[in-house]
């Protein structure tokens, strides 16, 4: 996991980046695991994007926003990092993650 600064969050540009590194090294690990759920994390700050996808279909999310040629589309709302570690439902968040990802590590050791 890479942070990035908070003010990342502000930017259409810097959410996309983000957005797309996240993506891509989610897809590089499904790839090469063995487990039926990979989760992947973007910090923007205190803010965190939980990313899933599942082995059977490779379907990640949250769900791409289809970018539009014509016109500036954001497409990853500032939305999609709603987890502020910060405060207590960010925490527990994480924290489910956390317990979700030490059952699979038996699977994969």
């Amino acid at each position: 996991m890479e942070t990035k600064p908070s003010n990342h969050i502000q930017q259409i540009s810097t959410r996309k980046d983000a957005d797309k590194q996240s993506v891509r090294e989610l897809k590089s690990f499904l790839i090469a695991s063995e487990s039926t759920t990979l989760y992947g994390i973007s910090a923007l700050g205190t803010r965190l994007c939980v990313y899933t996808t599942q082995q059977r279909n490779g379907d990640i999310e949250p769900e791409a926003i289809v970018e539009n040629p014509a016109r500036i589309t954001d497409t990853t709302p500032a939305g999609c990092w709603s987890i502020d570690i910060l405060e207590p439902e960010g925490g527990k968040r994480v924290r489910e993650v956390v317990v979700y990802i030490n059952a699979m590590c038996p699977e994969l050791c």
